[in-house]
């Protein structure tokens, strides 16, 4: 009897175990640890409570990253993207081992799902950065490419086993059984956004500033200068050109400053003359002659910082004006527009979406001068009405309240370029205090809130928390 050989036959190759994917999973690598440390940052400015370095109001990084879509089950999304990256650095270094297996339950299994969820999670984000929130943050989209990049470049390592190693799992493919399963924590991530409504807003308490208003202070100015004493106000016009579909309208322009009211001007200045002291007395706002929603005599009086072009204080706009018409006679609101456009505001260097800023905030001034009965009708035209965002729509809305001549001698009066700098002024005096800049602000009481109020129960909850008015359902 002749005994079989137990060596394979000559012809037949003997199987090789898998290439390393080593190159692409280094690189992968690398990829995921840039991302991991910017997402860190993130977090820790979320938590914080400060703004991102080199990203300024018109960035989009504040809009961001204080949007409800910024957090997940009421934490940042960025510490669990950052836990997401460091678990697939980990599984990269056994799944780019020659003997590695390729199986579902295999860490090359579980790395391809998880580069799956990061490429459906970047895709996600973008969608909402485009097409809900209309805003993109730099540090978030260096995020989503640096984690897209290592998902690439680890899902094309891992392709690259032979058919008989794949064959010995027992599996499919390894991009068609991972991709399906990645659907499983994207999902998690929608549905725990969608469900959880965090805050939008940061309160932020600078008990040294804030008083209440107060009658004839000694030595104030009724239009106070801005109140950076190491920074000279830009003096440019409120806008380059001539208001649009109007040539014979003078250009909203004045190269004036406010200046102080000495002791002669002062007692000229009305009996019944309230000033609001905010930041310290570096701002003494005239409670009766900058724009008020309500009573100027009313107990109460709180400042709205907002720019027309800005989403989110449209969204804000509804709560304030619920709140001050509930409590009718005992709140007031103090309506400061402060543009996020360039061409007024020396604070915002970059291009952005709020270029129509300054005309129209300057429109709004011009309409309260000339005729202070139309100023709330119009302000709420400018915050509901879509059409109201472009120039010509809104000097025509202008004009048919207050007429032409009295609106075009309102904006070519000083009073509206000062105010106009006075409310940026205050602004980034705010920015400066509580280290963000989200808009809309409002000053209530020794509190800051900024950023999207949408809902009228938490401002009920903050004012009975800042000035003491109780809301009863």
């Amino acid at each position: 009897m002749s005994r079989k050989s137990s060596a394979a036959p000559a012809n037949q190759p003997t199987p090789r175990p898998a290439p390393a994917a080593g190159g692409s999973l280094r690189w992968a690598r690398w990829a995921w640890a840039a991302a991991c440390g910017v997402a860190l940052y993130l977090s820790y400015v979320s938590f914080a409570g400060g703004g991102v370095a080199g990203c300024g109001a018109e960035g989009g990084c504040s809009e961001v990253l204080n949007s409800r879509w910024s957090k997940w089950l009421g934490i940042p999304v960025s510490l669990p993207a950052a836990g997401l990256y460091l678990a697939l650095i980990g599984l990269s270094f056994p799944s780019g081992r020659r003997s590695a297996v390729s199986g579902l339950g295999s860490p090359a299994g579980w790395l391809r799902i998880g580069a799956w969820t990061v490429l459906g999670s970047a895709a996600w984000f973008l969608f909402l950065s485009a097409f809900v929130l209309g805003k993109f943050c730099p540090y978030c989209l260096t995020v989503h490419l640096l984690g897209s990049t290592g998902a690439v470049l680890a899902l094309r390592g891992l392709a690259g086993g032979p058919e008989s190693v794949r064959k010995s799992s027992g599996t499919p493919a390894g991009w068609a059984i991972a991709a399906p399963w990645a659907l499983l924590p994207l999902g998690l991530l929608i549905a725990g956004q969608v469900a959880f409504a965090p805050k939008t807003f940061k309160v932020t308490s600078v008990p040294a500033g804030n008083a209440a208003p107060v009658a004839n202070p000694p030595a104030v100015s009724p239009a106070p200068a801005p109140a950076v004493p190491s920074v000279t106000p830009p003096t440019p016009p409120v806008a380059a050109t001539p208001v649009p579909s109007a040539p014979s309208t003078p250009p909203l322009t004045s190269t004036a400053t406010p200046t102080p009211t000495t002791a002669a001007s002062q007692s000229a200045l009305p009996a019944h003359a309230r000033f609001l002291a905010l930041h310290g007395g570096k701002f003494q706002l005239d409670v009766d002659q900058l724009p008020i929603l309500g009573s100027p005599a009313a107990a109460k009086v709180m400042v709205s910082q907002f720019d027309y072009t800005c989403e989110h204080c449209r969204r804000s706009h509804g709560p304030i004006t619920q709140a001050r018409q509930y409590f009718s006679n005992e709140l007031a609101v103090i309506s400061l527009p402060m543009p996020l456009d360039g061409r007024c505001n020396e604070w915002i260097r970059r291009a952005s979406a709020h270029n129509n800023g300054c005309q129209l905030a300057a429109l709004a001034l011009g309409v309260w001068r000339a005729d202070r009965t139309k100023f709330q009708e119009f302000d709420h035209w400018m915050m509901t009405a879509p059409e109201a965002l472009k120039v010509p729509v809104a000097l025509a809305r202008a004009r048919s309240l207050v007429g032409e001549s009295a609106l075009d001698q309102a904006i070519a009066d000083p009073w509206v370029a000062n105010t106009l700098q006075v409310s940026i002024a205050l602004y980034r005096e705010n920015w400066l205090a509580i280290k963000n800049s989200s808009m809309p602000m409002l000053v209530v009481g020794t509190n800051i809130i900024s950023g999207t109020v949408s809902s009228t129960s938490d401002l009920y909850r903050l004012l009975d928390e800042s000035m003491g008015l109780k809301h009863t359902p």
